[in-house]
């Protein structure tokens, strides 16, 4: 047997001669796989290195083109498109999730998912019915993902928080459908690099694990509100935006096993993204690339990316450097992570929009999946600008001819039976859709087709002993044609209201769409543990929470179908009333004074009447309720707190005055009346306490209003004090007004001195000084006084006092128009 090696520079030329077929080109991407490892074994050469499970390094990337529905393969060894397949009839938003070198191909805008086998190029097939690929979950749509791991392949709707697994290679679903989380954001859900699926409630702060079929959840992993999972250094990293924290998830149990602070700002537009090799974080923020190292308690580095600090996406890692994207310019910024230094700026798109960017096996790729827009970048910043298809003819090149919905033809089978990829065909079930046979029917001796079948060998026409023999003329009727299997039944989840309070009924059914088998039956899931039967059914829930519903039903024949959906369930709404001191509030059911609360039923109307104690007014109400108006109308959409404050009118403590409780060092002493002169009662030595009318006598200040005139015991540092009882007690916005000073004499001027203190007293007998002031009574002035009583609110009693100084001559301690107002 003759015995060869090739040198790496024939190798080469072989692999281009070979890309100059699209046929040809897998078998140049292989080539280049083992060019990447350094040798390539020819068969029967002795002289080669022995392959033992080799690992031949792809090099080539599954790129989406939404406009001509295709996937073209990038070969990043030569820069050609190793491969352009049809898989769907254009327009739609296309996702692609690669795993080794097959592809999963995700139609958002229509809900379906097909492979592209790597090795063949085989698509799988459009289903019955007219269906487009397999539709793992009822109802998706713009949140549906594909998460694909060695092995293991799931199917996520995050809008209706529901997950499926799904067979790698058929695409069938493996199992029910399972709920994943009450608020699942796209960026919630990553796969790590051991194929368990990691999952984050926003609304809750759960965080659900599903590997090998066992699910976990933890919770309370964060505070509800938003946050993000990434991937790095293969273990899941929780970023709480809130908390502005990242803290790498130990794989096993999902504790945080370590955390860094984050420099972020509510409002700012974040991309983050983990290294594939270490526990790195990279965070993108207002133009700035930040570096945390996990494991560490900061984050160290900190890059500049320019000015503009707007349209930066998500770094990707390759070769020690940083490649980050930059939609509004179209470029791509270049980092050298050894240096933190950006080293280069290629312009990879003009004009600018929003590209992918990804990395395969040491290779950069961009992509701009609305257009042929696509290349390689190298480590130095230079762009490979690569077509993925002809603009003007897009269908040009097609390495497999499509069918009308994206799928092959008929006369290009799908998965091949010697595909090492392709495994049984599972037996069909409930829930995998069963394509029609599309083997054509019997020659009617009709026209031939225009293209002569590839998919296997013609069959040889029959011989006799004269030769062949003549297809029979065709019959006037046509032979009887067979309607195709229908398609799975598909049942969704009719609700009466997505949201409902707590205790309150919801009808639930069980439909299928128009034109297609009604179900016969039906079996519930409620998520609160409650279970249920039948095509119609209620259920009520006694806790507020979001639960996930599942139904199976039961169709003619036996056949069933799953769905999901989720309700949201509240607390009946509760009407929380506080009115604080001062007066009340009645109406709907309400008469409290100061806080009650009332359960109503949604959308219920209450008319609430704020009515004012004797002396008060309504100041203003407050919560779901404004204005001074008595009355405020509430609408039960949700749970409502309504306050309402009153202000008092001016209450004048003078009238209160012979009411007063009076004391000085002698003990209690009598209220002593009203005195327009000297002598009678304001001549008693152990201090009095009376009123002075307007036009008597003189004060300091040369007026002569009425005052109250509070004279010490005659003593040195006497004192006097009276205790006014209010009709209600002190509420919020009161205030003690008043004028204070001494009462004149003509000659010598007044000799007086003393200390004016206002106090407040409690029902408990607790008092409160809430101001003092010194006054000499020669300095001819009056002194205005305004003392806010807020730390006086519930006080029952006023004190008014006064202190003399040493000396007790002339201690004529007057008080004009004492008052509370509000």
């Amino acid at each position: 047997m003759a015995r060869a090696r090739l040198t790496r520079a024939q190798l080469g030329e072989a692999a281009r001669w070979l890309l100059r077929g699209r046929r040809a080109s897998l078998i140049a991407w292989t080539l280049a796989g083992a060019l990447a490892l350094g040798v390539v074994v020819i068969a029967g050469a002795e002289e080669g290195y022995t392959a033992k499970r080799p690992r031949l390094l792809s090099g080539a990337a599954w790129l989406p083109s939404t406009k001509a529905g295709q996937l073209a393969l990038l070969d990043g060894a030569t820069a050609e498109v190793a491969a352009q397949v049809k898989v769907s009839s254009g327009g739609g938003d296309l996702d692609v999730v690669q795993q080794d070198s097959h592809a999963y191909v995700v139609n958002t805008s229509r809900g379906f998912v097909r492979r592209v086998n790597g090795a063949t190029l085989a698509v799988t097939p459009a289903l019955a019915g007219g269906d487009p690929g397999a539709r793992p979950l009822p109802d998706a749509g713009k949140g549906l993902r594909v998460f694909a791991g060695p092995g293991v392949l799931y199917a996520v709707d995050t809008e209706h928080g529901v997950l499926v697994q799904t067979d790698p290679v058929t695409l069938a679903r493996r199992g029910d459908l399972q709920p994943l989380a009450a608020d699942a954001a796209p960026e919630s859900t990553v796969l790590d690099d051991h194929g368990a699926l990691w999952a984050l409630d926003d609304r809750t702060g759960d965080l659900n694990i599903l590997r090998a079929g066992h699910r976990v959840t933890r919770r309370g992993v964060k505070a509800p509100g938003p946050g993000r999972l990434v991937v790095a250094g293969g273990a899941p990293v929780l970023v709480d935006t809130a908390a502005r924290t990242a803290s790498l998830l130990d794989r096993d149990s999902g504790e945080p096993a370590s955390a860094v602070p984050l420099e972020l700002r509510d409002g700012d537009e974040v991309a983050i993204s983990g290294s594939p090799h270490s526990a790195r974080l990279y965070v993108v923020s207002r133009g700035v690339l930040t570096i945390c190292e996990l494991k560490s308690t900061n984050c160290g580095r900190a890059i500049s990316l320019g000015r503009s600090g707007d349209g930066f996406g998500a770094a990707v890692e390759n070769g020690g450097r940083l490649f980050v994207p930059n939609y509004v310019t179209g470029r791509v910024w270049i980092v050298d992570l050894a240096t933190s230094k950006v080293v280069a700026q290629p312009e990879v798109l003009d004009p600018p929009t929003r590209f992918q960017l990804l990395t395969r096996d040491g290779v950069v790729f961009f992509n701009d999946p609305a257009s042929e827009r696509a290349g390689i970048i190298r480590l130095d910043g230079d762009v490979l600008k690569v077509p993925k298809y002809d603009p003007g003819n897009p269908d040009k090149g097609l390495t497999e001819r499509p069918d009308d919905e994206g799928g092959l033809s008929p006369e290009h089978p799908t998965e091949r039976p010697d595909d090492p990829e392709s495994s049984p065909a599972p037996t069909p079930s409930s829930d995998v859709s069963v394509p029609p046979d599309s083997s054509p029917p019997p020659d009617s001796g009709g026209t031939p087709p225009s293209q002569p079948s590839t998919g296997g060998p013609k069959p040889l026409p029959s011989t006799g002993p004269s030769g062949p023999s003549t297809p029979p003329p065709p019959t006037t009727s046509p032979p009887p044609s067979t309607s195709p299997p229908p398609g799975p039944p598909t049942v969704s989840i009719s609700l009466s209201q997505t949201t409902a309070t707590t205790d309150e009924p919801v009808t639930l059914r069980a439909t299928a769409p128009t034109g297609k088998p009604s179900p016969t039956g039906a079996t519930w899931t409620f998520g609160d543990g409650k279970t249920g039967s039948g095509v119609l059914t209620s259920h009520a829930w006694t806790t507020p929470d979001t639960f996930q519903i599942n139904v199976t039903a039961t169709f003619p024949g036996g056949r069933t179908a799953v769905a999901a959906a989720s309700v949201q369930i509240t607390e009946r709404p509760v009407l929380t009333v506080q009115t604080p001191l001062g007066g009340k509030v009645t109406g709907g059911g309400i008469d409290c004074a100061p806080t009650c609360t009332k359960a109503a039923d949604p959308g219920e109307t209450i008319t609430l009447t704020a009515q004012p104690s004797t002396g008060f007014r309504v100041r203003g109400w407050g919560g779901a309720c404004s204005g001074t108006a008595a009355t405020c109308v509430v609408t039960m959409d949700a749970g409502k707190t309504v306050s309402v404050q009153f202000a008092r009118d001016s209450l004048a403590l003078i009238p209160l005055a012979p009411a007063a409780a009076w004391r000085t060092g002698v003990g209690p002493i009598p209220w002593s009346g009203t005195s327009a002169v000297n002598g009678g009662p304001d001549a008693n030595p152990d201090g009095f306490a009376l009123l002075r009318p307007a036009g008597s006598l003189l004060l300091e200040d040369r007026t002569d209003p009425e005052y109250l005139e509070t004279h010490p015991q005659w003593v040195n540092n006497g004192w006097i004090e009276g205790d006014f009882t209010l009709p209600a007690p002190v509420v919020p916005g009161d205030r003690f007004r008043t004028t204070l000073g001494f009462m004149a004499v003509a000659n010598p001027p007044s000799a007086g001195e003393a200390d004016f203190v206002v106090l407040a007293v409690f029902p408990n007998g607790s008092v409160l000084e809430l101001s003092r002031t010194h006054d000499r009574g020669d300095d001819g002035v009056m002194h205005p006084l305004d003392v806010d009583l807020s730390q006086a609110v519930g006080a029952t009693k006023i004190r008014l006092r006064a202190e003399a100084g040493a000396k007790a001559d002339q201690d004529w301690c007057s008080w004009v128009n004492p008052r509370i107002e509000g």
